[in-house]
């Protein structure tokens, strides 16, 4: 969902996406919109799915899913600010990218029955995973002159 949004012309205007053209150049604006929509919504029901099939536990596990997707998604996550200062720069990294692979990772953590701990110890991980791959991400970005992924894509907004 966040990689078909933040391709779009209002955000980066990537017009390749590991080589092949990014959803809004091949099926349009309104349906790139439309998919990653819903995605998000298919997260939920999946999510809610789950959680009707399998009892108590199953249902506290959603919800914590469910909580974190949110917190992710909200405005200190991927709908933080789009112009970047050298002073925000970290915080949006931790913020937008990291936030997205945390959350994939925190949620397989709690629907495997993790621990609180446990959920703590992966929660770290995957913020320095996604930290990691933001600060490589934006280096290639630079090293094909502020191009975008895989080169001439059009240019980076964040």
């Amino acid at each position: 969902m966040s990689l078909i949004h933040d391709d779009l012309p209002c955000m980066d205007e990537d017009a390749l996406r590991r080589g092949r053209p990014t959803n809004h150049v091949a099926f349009g604006e309104a349906m790139a919109v439309l998919a990653g929509d819903a995605l998000l919504a298919f997260a939920f029901q999946h999510l809610a799915d789950h959680a009707l099939r399998g009892g108590r536990a199953w249902t506290e596990r959603a919800m914590r899913a469910v909580a974190e997707l949110g917190a992710a998604v909200r405005s200190e996550g991927l709908v933080a600010g789009r112009e970047v200062g050298l002073d925000a720069l970290e915080y949006i990294h931790v913020n937008k990218t990291s936030k997205l692979l945390e959350v994939a990772a925190v949620c397989g953590a709690i629907y495997g029955g993790a621990s609180a701990e446990e959920v703590e110890r992966v929660r770290e991980y995957a913020r320095c995973v996604g930290l990691l791959f933001q600060v490589v991400d934006d280096i290639r970005d630079e090293d094909v002159g502020g191009a975008g992924e895989d080169g001439g894509e059009g240019p980076r907004k964040r």
